[in-house]
């Protein structure tokens, strides 16, 4: 979920209220990891300068890393999706604790991912499990 693979903020131009245009921001990407984002009422931050993902209670203006009891997960660099690899794979720093722990979070096809896992960790039955939810 947090790696947002591929999530980004759009920006657009609206008529407010009071006659003067204001900019809204508004999620975009693969519809299910803004699903899956938005069920755990995280989001984008709209004004951080390095992209990074907050509580949504937690939009005030914040400094990064954060200092913040809440934290956030800074994303550092994204790997496009690469058809050759099958694969896309995001670089994320989570700020919960003083001690940072970075992330590497990928996402793929299963049969590409399974040969690069520890085969113990693997459950028994994971071709027939990834073949059955892609019928």
């Amino acid at each position: 979920m947090i790696a947002c693979h591929s999530l980004a903020l759009t920006h657009k131009f609206v008529p407010g209220s009071d006659g003067r245009t204001i900019m809204q921001t508004e999620l975009c990407g693969d519809p299910l990891e803004k699903a899956v984002l938005e069920g755990c009422q995280w989001t984008l931050h709209p004004k951080a300068k390095v992209d990074a993902v907050v509580e949504k209670v937690s939009l005030a203006p914040i400094s990064f890393p954060s200092t913040s009891n809440n934290g956030s997960i800074i994303i550092h660099h994204r790997f496009s999706f690469s058809s050759k690899l099958r694969r896309m794979t995001v670089l994320a720093q989570d700020t919960f604790d003083e001690k940072p722990t970075l992330w590497a979070l990928t996402k793929g096809a299963p049969e590409a991912l399974k040969s690069m896992m520890d085969p113990k960790s693997l459950p028994l039955d994971f071709d027939q499990s990834y073949l059955r939810h892609m019928q």
